[in-house]
């Protein structure tokens, strides 16, 4: 296990300016002890998260070892993707050694290199605190469907807010989407059909990251995202990421001028500046998670930006009362209905944030 005490040394940065000042100091407390608690909670889940938690563990006890930038706004933000970037780095085979490895020994074989290595030490303090990038295409599988449902061949026109690299949008109707099989595919295989997307702006507060090797290095080390890693540039052959069809909007949506930002793009579109859908993947717990945020929110974000009838999907509702990394997700699909939001169903459980466990086939208009 790593050491439970931050020991009482004051690191000094990487880049010469002396030791810590005692609010950068704090920080570096109040880290360490969010990471125990990390730690202890990854402890606590299924078999399957046992390799993140001896990587958690293994960084706890290397920690007076790292040397971070205390001073940058989210000085730990990604810190774990910044070793996995420089491991990538230093050597990829080792990097692809760690999804899934459970040997605690091993994994301090690889990380103790990293970081004792002068360059790779840099590499981790330049990118620590540099946003992690979400690509996960199989938490869009059940957009097919549920679009198709919806929709059928009508056009019609999505916003995926907090959309991470943007590929919910341009994956429809890819065999990413309608390729894998589920429980229960078969008696909803009517709904692999192409949709009629006509239009699918991606918002997210920074830009679409260019640089491949940091959005490998986001995955957590679990074996289910080995394959994720080994097949992201297959995956951005296939897909098309056309700037008209599929636009990019960078922006904060916790920000009261980025709904009308996104109207502008929608009245630019076919002179409309409402939606037929909305997504929301694994997005609302980055918001203030207080009751009253979210209603807002939804009152002045979803429901302005959806016509009536149109639908809104929300992934990942159960994250707002834990981060805990819940077992399964529901996928919930609201209408807009006399300018209120109705729920229409949970038309899907996603089990680890990603592949489908179960789905509803009442909600499909099966028995």
């Amino acid at each position: 296990m790593g050491a439970e005490r931050l020991k009482s040394t004051v690191v000094a940065s990487s880049s010469g300016e002396g030791t810590l000042t005692r609010k950068d100091y704090e920080k570096r407390q109040l880290f360490y002890q969010r990471l125990v608690r990390r730690r202890n909670e990854l402890y606590q889940l299924p078999d399957a998260f046992r390799p993140h938690f001896y990587y958690t563990d293994v960084l706890l006890s290397h920690f007076d070892e790292l040397k971070i930038d205390w001073k940058k706004e989210n000085p730990t933000q990604g810190l774990l993707s910044a070793i996995n970037y420089a491991i990538l780095k230093k050597k990829p085979e080792e990097f692809v050694e760690i999804f899934g490895l459970a040997d605690p020994k091993r994994l301090d074989e690889i990380i103790t290199e990293v970081i004792q290595d002068p360059m790779m030490q840099q590499i981790i303090y330049d990118n620590a605190g540099r946003e992690p990038v979400t690509a996960i295409p199989d938490r869009g599988i059940p957009l097919q469907y549920i679009f198709r449902h919806a929709f059928g061949e009508k056009p019609f026109r999505l916003v995926d807010l907090g959309g991470g690299y943007g590929l919910a949008g341009p994956l429809l109707n890819s065999r990413r989407y309608t390729k894998p099989d589920f429980p229960g595919k078969e008696r909803i295989s009517h709904y692999a059909k192409d949709v009629n997307i006509t239009f699918g702006l991606c918002v997210d507060i920074r830009e679409r990251e260019q640089d491949i090797d940091w959005i490998q290095a986001t995955y957590r080390p679990l074996a289910v995202n080995l394959p994720l890693v080994q097949d992201f540039y297959a995956l951005l052959e296939e897909v098309s990421l056309e700037t008209g069809k599929f636009p990019f909007l960078v922006a904060d949506v916790r920000k009261p001028d980025t709904r009308k930002r996104i109207q502008e793009k929608l009245r630019m579109d076919n002179n409309n500046d409402k939606a037929n859908a909305v997504l929301t993947s694994f997005m609302r717990q980055q918001l203030d998670k207080d009751p009253s945020s979210q209603d807002k929110f939804i009152q002045e974000t979803i429901m302005p930006l959806l016509e009536e009838g149109g639908i809104w999907i929300d992934i990942g509702e159960e994250l707002l009362e834990s981060n805990k990394g819940q077992a399964t997700s529901a996928v919930k699909v609201y209408e807009k209905r006399d300018g209120k939001l109705v729920l229409k169903g949970i038309p899907f459980v996603l089990q680890e944030q990603r592949n489908i466990q179960t789905v509803n086939l009442a909600y499909f208009g099966f028995s």
